[in-house]
């Protein structure tokens, strides 16, 4: 059996110079079966368009499987309404990100679960479903409940207080599942 290799990506946040390069790094050095994408696709950075482009039609032209899941830019992207969870700065950015993008591309971040299981691996930006960051160690608990694999790959933690000794029990937790 032959052993899958994941690339994990997360928070790209439309920047597609430093995507670019990881990806070329990656399928130069050892080549990804799968291409996971843990959200926030667009946002800061000024290249939406070509980051989507290169998630969608790239990452297949070079072999690997796409495997995305969106995250709150992305969903605050695609809507028209203005951004209601973001700071001014965020909102600005994503404005112009909305503006950036094309129907086909707004599209393809519509069509993003919230969550997905790949191999051994929950993949959520936020899984426990409540779009926010996971700021102390009980909300990172509350997520752990929602994972159902060995293995969780996710995104928005915000605090250096994960990084207690409480979390890291979370963790080893979430390993022994």
């Amino acid at each position: 059996m032959q052993t899958r290799r994941y690339l994990v990506l997360s928070d790209i946040h439309s920047n597609f110079a430093a995507l670019w390069a990881v990806i070329r790094a990656s399928f130069r050095s050892f080549r990804p079966h799968v291409v996971v994408v843990v959200g926030d696709i667009v946002g800061y950075g000024p290249d939406p368009r070509l980051v989507v482009r290169t998630l969608r039609r790239s990452v297949e032209l070079l072999g690997a499987t796409l495997v995305a899941v969106d995250g709150n830019h992305d969903r605050e992207a695609r809507d028209k309404e203005a951004p209601r969870k973001m700071h001014a700065d965020a909102a600005d950015c994503l404005d112009r990100n909305r503006q950036a993008m094309t129907s086909s591309d707004v599209a393809f971040l519509r069509g993003l679960p919230e969550w997905v299981q790949v191999g051994p691996f929950t993949v959520a930006h936020d899984p426990a479903g409540d779009h926010g960051y996971v700021l102390h160690p009980e909300d990172a608990l509350e997520t752990l409940h929602a994972i159902r694999t060995p293995h969780a790959i996710r995104s928005e933690e915000h605090t250096s207080e994960l990084q207690s000794p409480m979390y890291l029990v979370c963790r080893l937790l979430l390993e022994k599942k």
